[in-house]
C-alpha cells in the first residue's frame, strides 16, 4: 500500500484555500449577510456589473474607504 507523506498532503492542502476580501461600506455590509444581489451591482464599473473580490486585503480596504467619501 502506497502512503502519503502527511506533510505532502497538509502543503497541497494549504494550496487550495485562500481568503478573499470584499471592500464594502458599514451602510453595506449587512445586506451581504443576506446574500449576493447581481442585480444591485452598479453596471459602469472598471470590469463591468458583478461582485468583486481580491485576495489582498489592503485593496478592499481602500476600495471601502473610497465608497465612503
Amino acid at each position: 500500500v502506497l502512503m502519503v507523506n502527511p506533510a505532502v498532503l497538509s502543503r497541497q492542502f494549504d494550496r487550495v484555500f485562500k481568503t478573499y476580501y470584499h471592500g464594502t461600506s458599514n451602510s453595506h455590509y449587512a445586506s451581504l449577510l443576506e446574500g449576493v444581489d447581481i442585480d444591485k451591482c452598479k453596471s459602469n464599473t472598471d470590469f463591468g456589473k458583478g461582485f468583486y473580490l481580491t485576495s489582498s486585503f489592503r485593496q478592499a480596504s481602500i476600495h471601502a474607504k473610497k465608497r465612503c467619501f
